[in-house]
């Protein structure tokens, strides 16, 4: 079991340590990369500095320094898929080729299109055709129109397609409201 370090509170100047390293060590997608973070504050665990930074700094901090959300693009989909067909549900690995993406959002993302696209998740069964994978997947997902892949019929199909798109709005909607809210706020 980990020794977890007691509670104390932030002094200013870790405060602003934090502050520093979290516009220092950020990937192309504006993501904090907190294992680099991390060795600046031994006495405390990667929860407690994430924790303390969501709650209390990142309020207060320009929006635009970090990672807004954006909609997931098709293509961006479509390699997810034909990537965890070749190296399975290893994310760390996958997040090299889809960088704009953490590993984490990756995962999230592969097991919502199984959930609600679909999609056959990875074969178990030993010596499975990867190319037939590929199709079915592409297939499930509404990228071709070959009926004989299909996991669903195309009705359920378009039903699944419907509701990504109907998500999509209420995000971008959501995101609207949200601008609009920060303007009023300045």
């Amino acid at each position: 079991m980990k020794n977890i370090p007691p509670k104390s509170k932030w002094s200013d100047e870790d405060v602003n340590l934090l502050k520093k390293l979290s516009k220092e060590h950020v990937n192309n997608g504006k993501q904090i990369l907190w294992d680099r973070v991390m060795p600046a504050f031994p006495d405390r665990t990667k929860n407690q500095i994430k924790t303390f930074f969501f709650n209390y700094i990142k309020p207060q901090l320009d929006p635009t320094d970090f990672k807004q959300n954006t909609k997931w693009d098709p293509n961006d989909d479509e390699k997810l898929l034909k990537l965890v067909e070749n190296y399975g549900k290893k994310w760390n690995t996958i997040v090299k080729f889809i960088s704009s993406y953490s590993a984490q959002q990756l995962k999230l993302r592969y097991f919502y299109i199984i959930k609600h696209c679909g999609a056959a998740s990875t074969p178990k069964q030993p010596g499975s055709s990867k190319e037939k994978r590929n199709v079915q997947l592409v297939s499930a997902f509404g990228q071709t129109n070959s009926a004989s892949t299909l996991t669903h019929t195309p009705h359920e199909q378009l039903n699944c397609i419907e509701r990504n798109q109907l998500l999509q709005d209420t995000d971008a909607a959501f995101q609207h409201k949200v601008q609009l809210l920060l303007q009023l706020m300045q």
